[in-house]
């Protein structure tokens, strides 16, 4: 299975989706909507950190550019 594949089961696998929201859906989101969002959570207001449109746009860039960012993943553990 690919990461793109784990990743978009969504809710049958969530600890792939929460790497998925913490790399990718944060920075499709931008930091500013992500925290405004964050701290809607905080005080109970359960809506999703970003738009459909957003998350969808997240898992397109994941899906074309899969293998450039497992080269990228690679080399920066590498570097450790």
């Amino acid at each position: 299975m690919t990461s793109f594949e784990c990743y978009n089961m969504r809710v049958a696998n969530p600890k792939a989706y929460i790497v998925f929201y913490d790399n990718f859906l944060k920075i499709a989101a931008g930091q500013t909507c992500w925290k405004e969002n964050m701290e809607d959570g905080a005080e109970g207001n359960l809506e999703a950190f970003a738009t459909p449109a957003v998350e969808a746009f997240a898992l397109l860039c994941l899906e074309n550019n899969e293998q450039d960012w497992l080269h990228e993943a690679k080399a920066l553990r590498g570097a450790e």
